[in-house]
């Protein structure tokens, strides 16, 4: 085997380990303790606002408090002044919304006792997702909201009924932080799942918990923080977002 052989050999070994190699997910800093990154599902794109909730918090923001049923979910960021916003509770043809609305200790919706629904609670600079079907498993919160389903538990995705539309959803990794996940674009609800469950070394979000929130037409996500401004608006106006803000 000649040398010209040998190169060419070795060059196309290191293509093919190259072609092979999986890409680490890849936060940029936006502020201090909070960063955004993005991810591929299929021919979705996947927005990931990472937050520190000892530096900021989330808060329920009720479109009711500005006398209205239902905002886009843009007005809700602009008229609370928050860094950024996210749709959350299914709602009614009425547009009033279903399932659990803490705000600031204030019980606004119970929890609705469905299988497969679960709660986002949050308390100073703790989040946490649980099942909660009762109010006195929620009042110890300060905000919570309720939607469904579960897309990771405890870093394992559980199997799901195959759906296809745009996303939005929140998670915790194993540090704490809260991740506001939206996708631009539609994606197979198992694809996102498997996604955020898997290792941010091996191209994943790194998640150990993470729950699905209204999609569909419904799905959108407006932020603005450091240099980062991203809009992205839904078909329908929500009745309840949360609402991302410094402390």
């Amino acid at each position: 085997m000649n040398a010209l052989v040998s190169r060419l050999i070795l060059i196309l070994a290191l293509l093919g380990l190259a072609a092979g190699e999986v890409q680490a997910l890849d936060y940029r800093s936006l502020e201090e303790g909070l960063d955004y990154s993005t991810l591929q599902a299929d021919g979705a794109k996947l927005h990931l606002l990472k937050v520190d909730l000892k530096r900021y918090q989330v808060k329920v923001l009720d479109a009711r408090d500005w006398k209205s049923p239902a905002l886009p979910v843009k007005a809700f960021a602009e008229k609370a002044k928050a860094l950024a916003a996210i749709n959350a509770n299914f709602f009614d043809t009425q547009d009033r919304p279903l399932g659990l609305v803490l705000q600031e200790g204030k019980l606004k919706n119970p929890p609705k006792k469905v299988s497969w629904w679960a709660s986002l609670l949050l308390k100073g600079d703790r989040a946490s997702i649980r099942k909660a079907f009762e109010k006195d498993q929620v009042l110890s919160w300060d905000n919570g909201v309720q939607a469904g389903p579960r897309l990771v538990v405890a870093g394992k995705t559980p199997k799901l009924k195959e759906e296809f539309s745009p996303k939005s959803a929140v998670g915790i990794d194993h540090q704490g932080h809260l991740v506001f996940i939206v996708s631009e674009g539609s994606v197979e609800i198992n694809r996102l799942a498997a996604l955020l469950a898997k290792k941010e070394k091996d191209g994943g979000a790194g998640l150990q918990n993470a729950l699905n929130l209204d999609g569909g037409s419904s799905t959108q996500f407006f932020a603005k923080a450091g240099d980062l401004t991203l809009s992205i608006p839904g078909i329908a106006r929500v009745p309840i977002a949360l609402g991302l803000f410094r402390k």
